[in-house]
């Protein structure tokens, strides 16, 4: 599985290319799935305390709605994913209060040690939801960061990820074709100079991560139209 970082512009302007996300057949629908995510390093707090872990987490998360193309197969990808972890967990809670409350009423006496019975059997349940619920969820498409401008996900479709990546070159291409004749002229103005364009940029010029955002395009425009004058 692939790792790609899309712009929020990209994805809040634009329609992803029709290639399901997860295994790239073609997509027939573009669900829209919000994503949250906090830096890993937060979970080290949890040790001074769960509350304190808690409200910096809440209050370091970012999220992203992204419409992720999907195909028919992986259709309900979200919601089957949703059902097999929430629902599990929440079965399993129900499994153990109705088994305690059951064995309580049958065992009145405590001698056969019924309560104890049951813990070890949701016991039992939970590890055997939890292992198969820990892989789906290591496994699945996912954020490895998210910033104000841009998602990073990972367990995406090499056939998405290229899909993607085809698309942006054929809009900087789109792109070049309008540019062509300033471009040109920045060329010539660099050969008179003898100075390669890279060494007269600003320090603070920052790389787009591959994605489309206009107003890093925009500025990187206005920086290069002002060097060239």
């Amino acid at each position: 599985m692939a790792k790609l970082r899309l712009g929020r512009y990209e994805v809040e302007e634009y329609a992803l290319p029709r290639v399901c996300a997860r295994c790239g057949a073609k997509a027939v629908a573009s669900p829209q799935k919000t994503f949250s995510w906090h830096p890993p390093w937060v979970i080290v707090f949890i040790f001074l305390g769960l509350l304190i872990y808690v409200v910096l987490a809440l209050v370091l998360t970012k999220r992203m709605t992204v419409p992720l193309p999907l195909c028919e197969r992986h259709r309900n990808y979200w919601r089957n994913r949703a059902i097999f972890i929430y629902g599990g967990l929440i079965a399993v809670v129900l499994l153990g209060i109705g088994g305690v409350v059951a064995a309580s009423i049958l065992d009145e006496g405590g001698k056969n040690n019924a309560i104890g019975a049951v813990c070890f059997i949701v016991g039992g349940v939970f590890v055997l939801w939890l292992f198969p619920a820990a892989i789906l969820s290591a496994t699945g498409i996912r954020p490895n960061e998210i910033t104000d401008r841009s998602i990073t996900l990972v367990g995406l479709s090499e056939d998405f990820v290229d899909a993607v990546r085809e698309e942006r070159r054929g809009d900087e291409d789109e792109e070049d074709e309008d540019d062509r004749p300033r471009r040109r002229r920045s060329r010539r103005d660099e050969d008179e100079d003898e100075r390669p364009r890279s060494k007269r940029r600003g320090a603070d010029d920052e790389d787009d991560g591959g994605y489309y955002d206009p107003d890093r395009r925009r500025r990187r425009g206005r920086d290069e139209d002002e060097d060239d004058r």
